[in-house]
Formats: structure tokens, sequence, C-alpha cells
């Protein structure tokens, strides 16, 4: 059944076992799983739950509404977590390459500033539009869902690669991205 999760809510996005919200305060909640760091409160939680009845598989989650950061403008979140804040800086938590090994984010960590659109897919696939209209992709398992084709020698996983100009908007799903330019085009 619905139940009253918050007040002043501004904003809301759901991860793939999560739910983020903004506060008219401008501050980044979150609950539900954090088995890949996407809450960005570091490896905790306030409940141990079988994920599949009968199979014994327990995971610590997070069943009621904790407070991330400040100054937050937007989030997108699937299996990862982009959070941009009121001054353009984004951060990301969750999977994704770090330092040439791909590891588990447990706390946001800065990725970029001036930027206006974020979008947190799968495996760690992480996307960009900058104030400038560009386009900037990085952190994924295979460079084709980044935009950069199959097998691309510019596919370097902890580095932002500018794919395109003239971006508006970014989304990421499961193993895809999409790019809606200024032109209407997708």
């Amino acid at each position: 059944l619905p139940f009253k999760a918050m007040t002043n809510v501004k904003a809301v996005e759901t991860g793939k076992y999560n739910t983020f919200e903004i506060d008219d305060e401008n501050r980044l909640w979150a609950w539900g799983s954090n088995s890949f760091g996407e809450l960005g409160n570091g490896k905790t939680g306030n409940e141990t739950v079988e994920l599949l009845k009968g199979t014994g598989v327990k995971e610590l989650i997070q069943t009621t509404p904790v407070m991330i950061m400040e100054d937050v403008a937007s989030v997108d979140s699937f299996e990862n977590t982009a959070i941009i804040k009121t001054d353009g800086s984004l951060w990301i938590c969750g999977t994704g390459w770090v330092d040439d090994r791909y590891e588990i984010c447990y706390d946001p960590r800065k990725v970029m500033d001036n930027v206006i659109c974020a979008a947190a897919g799968s495996g760690g696939d992480f996307a960009a539009v900058k104030a400038d209209g560009s386009l900037w992709t990085w952190s994924g398992l295979f460079s084709s869902a980044l935009g950069m084709g199959e097998d691309s020698e510019d596919f370097q996983p902890d580095t932002p690669v500018k794919i395109m100009d003239d971006v508006v908007s970014v989304t990421a799903g499961w193993m895809f991205m999409g790019a809606l330019k200024s032109d209407g085009s997708l």
C-alpha cells in the first residue's frame, strides 16, 4: 500500500532498487538498496533483508530516508547515481572505473564542473551535458554504449570523452544512452 515517505519534496528519482528525493531546501535524500554504492552514503544501511525469498542472499538496505548531501539541483540513477549540485558540479557514486580499476564508489566523488544534465546507466555508464552543449561519456564496460563505436581506441573508462556538441539532454539505461540535440534530433 502507498505510504507517505517525506514532505516538502520538489523532485524524485528512482534507481534500479532505490529512491532519491530533493527537498525544498535542495537536500538530497535516499533510501533502498546500496549494494553497488548507488545511495552515496558509504557502506551503510539500517536493515538486513533477503533479496529473493528462499535464496538466503541478504543485503543491507536503507529503509528510511537518509540525507546524502546539500545544494543539489538534480539526480539521476539506475545502478549508479549522478548528482548535479546547484553550482553545476557533477558528483557520482556506484559502480565504475576509478584509477584504472572497476570498483564500487560508496561515497560521491566529483567528476566535472559546468554540467546541466547527467545520466547514470548500467555497468558504470555515465554521461553529462555541459553548459556549452557538449556531451561527455565515461566509465562504461562497453565503449559502444557510450557512443564511441565498437572497441574504440578512445575508450578510457575513468576519463570523460567528448562525444558530440549541441546536446540539450541525455538519458541512460541498461547498456544504452540517448542524447537529444538542440535541433530536436535524438
